[in-house]
């Protein structure tokens, strides 16, 4: 996983010294260039360079790690009619706060539940207050 965080912040032309020094505690570019090399970045660290990014890079990663196993399963089984196990209808990952705060967001695949549950999901959602509003308004 170090050579794909490599390879996103390298597109993304992020200067690795300013993000180790936006982390909380502080980290030396040295310390992230380790961390390249590493097949397996701790959540923890991933949660610290998204808060000092500000954008969801433990998300990516954990999508690129789902993707990833998704291949596998799929030479794995290539043989047989059926995938062993399917990937869950919803992720969870925590959200970039630039308040400080610690929230969780959670992403469903709504493709995954059948249409009226679908239905359901979204007549839920759209009956929940936006941020910032004390109270729910509309039609």
């Amino acid at each position: 996983m170090g050579e794909f965080v490599k390879e996103l912040l390298e597109k993304r032309h992020i200067n690795v010294a300013s993000m180790g020094s936006a982390m909380v505690p502080s980290v030396k570019s040295g310390t992230i260039q380790n961390y390249y090399k590493s097949a397996v970045i701790s959540d923890d660290v991933l949660d610290r360079m998204t808060r000092a990014l500000g954008f969801d890079l433990r998300g990516m990663v954990q999508d690129e790690q789902a993707r990833r196993s998704d291949v596998k399963a799929e030479l794995r089984t290539a043989g047989s009619n059926q995938v062993a196990e399917e990937a869950p209808p919803y992720v969870r990952r925590p959200s970039v706060s630039t308040t400080g705060g610690s929230a969780y967001e959670i992403v469903l695949k709504m493709e995954e539940w059948p249409e009226d549950v679908q239905l359901r999901i979204l007549k839920f959602l759209q009956q929940q207050p936006k941020r910032g509003v004390n109270s729910a308004t509309g039609s």
